[in-house]
């Protein structure tokens, strides 16, 4: 920068923009007689904070600005994250986890020029349909409990049609035992591999 003053001035000189911070904060001048140079200062652009929590740990963060490559942040082992972005900042945060939803899905910035400290995604957990038919020589069996293992409590029945549909959370894995007094089944049992989306077909054969 370079400026022109009258002869003995004395003064204050300020930087100013905005977003900015500028180190000194002035340069005061007295009784100026003569060109002075070297009168220097040291600038940093602003920065905020975006924070707030994914409800659930270990959620990866994305963060995609207008310059740049995006950037990706973790939320820590309480679902709390905390990012700083410069000011003026515009862009989008997305979270992601395998077998969650999230609301909302992201949040947008445009111009940025303050902290954002309760920006929080609330997760879901997704869930999933198996479902099968149980059939046997006389035809549907109806009224058929199909019951999983390891202890996870979830149990369906058998409509008119016997068929069953059973909902799990994402990520289940287990066993389905068919079970009606009088009746053997074909396989005796299905094990089930971690669920990643709905799992259809996944009947037996029913021997009164």
């Amino acid at each position: 920068y370079q400026v022109k003053v009258e002869w003995g001035w004395s003064g204050v000189v300020t930087p100013m923009r905005n977003g900015y911070t500028f180190t000194p904060e002035y340069q005061s001048h007295e009784d100026i007689r003569k060109a002075k140079t070297n009168q220097n200062f040291k600038h940093e652009i602003l920065s905020y904070q975006i924070a707030g929590t994914t409800t659930v740990p270990q959620v990866k963060l994305i963060l995609k600005g207008t310059k740049g490559l995006p950037r990706v942040i973790t939320s820590g082992p309480d679902g709390a994250y905390s990012t700083k972005v410069n000011f003026d900042w515009n862009g989008t945060i997305t979270p992601e986890k395998e077998g969650y939803d999230f609301s909302p899905a992201d949040r947008k910035y445009t111009g940025l020029d303050a902290d954002m400290l309760y920006e929080s995604f609330d997760a879901t957990l997704r869930k999933y349909t198996i479902s099968g038919d149980i059939v046997a020589e006389r035809g549907p069996v109806e009224g058929a409990t199909i019951i999983t293992a390891l202890g996870s409590g979830i149990r369906a029945f058998t409509d008119e049609k016997g068929h069953f549909e059973l909902e799990v959370d994402h990520g289940w894995e287990g066993q389905l035992s068919p079970v009606k007094e009088g009746y053997t089944f074909v396989p005796v049992n299905r094990k089930i591999m971690p669920v990643t989306m709905d799992r259809s077909g996944q009947g037996f054969k029913g021997t009164v």
